[in-house]
Order: C-alpha cells, then structure tokens, then sequence
C-alpha cells in the first residue's frame, strides 16, 4: 500500500525521478518516506534557500560597504566658488550600487551550468 500511494503521490506531483528510482528499487520508497515526511527535506530547503539569499546578496554588500568609490561628490572650492566635484566613468561601480548587483551571482552560475553542459 504504501508503494502504490508513494507512487501515485510522485506521479501526481510530477516528481519523474522518485517514480522512476521507486519502480527500479521498491525498497527506496520507504527511504523517500522516511525523508520526505521527517522534516529534513524541509530543513534542508530553509538552509539552501538562506544560503541562496546571501550568496545573492554578497556583490552588492560588497559594493556598498568595502568598495571604494571613486565617484562620490567632493565639494571643491574654485575661483573662490563652492562646487561639487566627482569622478567619471564609474559605471561598473554604479551597477554594482545597485539593484542589479543580485543577478551577478545567478547570471554566473548559469553560465558555469552552460558551459559544463557544452563542454
């Protein structure tokens, strides 16, 4: 019985791999049981998905905090006028300032992926 419903359970949830490891070891449908309802599957995704977010996150920490950046505006004064001043051509640090900083580390683990599948 409990085969029969790990079976139709990882049919109905699309889960092909476990169907297929189920169908050519019977005895691995009580280890998926015992696994998948312990709570471990669940603990393991929490810490995955930590991991995942402050790995993410790590160039744009980075870019914000240790980075130096050269273009921050300098109040300089010139023939006895007050400007502000910054340096140009900073865009790689700009970019790493902002938003788009968290698609680095997806972007390049996608191409590691691509390029391992190419090889």
């Amino acid at each position: 019985k409990v085969q029969i419903l790990v079976l139709a359970h990882t049919l109905l949830t699309r889960r092909y791999d476990v169907c297929l490891a189920i169908l050519l070891d019977p005895a691995f449908a009580e280890v998926y049981e015992k696994y998948w309802t312990s709570g471990r599957c669940v603990e393991f995704a929490l810490k995955f998905a930590l991991l995942s977010a402050i790995t993410i996150s790590l160039p744009f920490i980075y870019a914000n905090t240790i980075m130096d950046y050269p273009c921050e505006l300098k109040p300089v004064i010139l023939d006895h006028k007050s400007a502000n001043l910054a340096s140009e051509g900073c865009w790689a640090q700009d970019v790493m300032r902002s938003w788009w900083a968290f698609g680095f580390v997806p972007a390049a683990s996608l191409l590691a992926l691509v390029v391992f599948a190419i090889g």
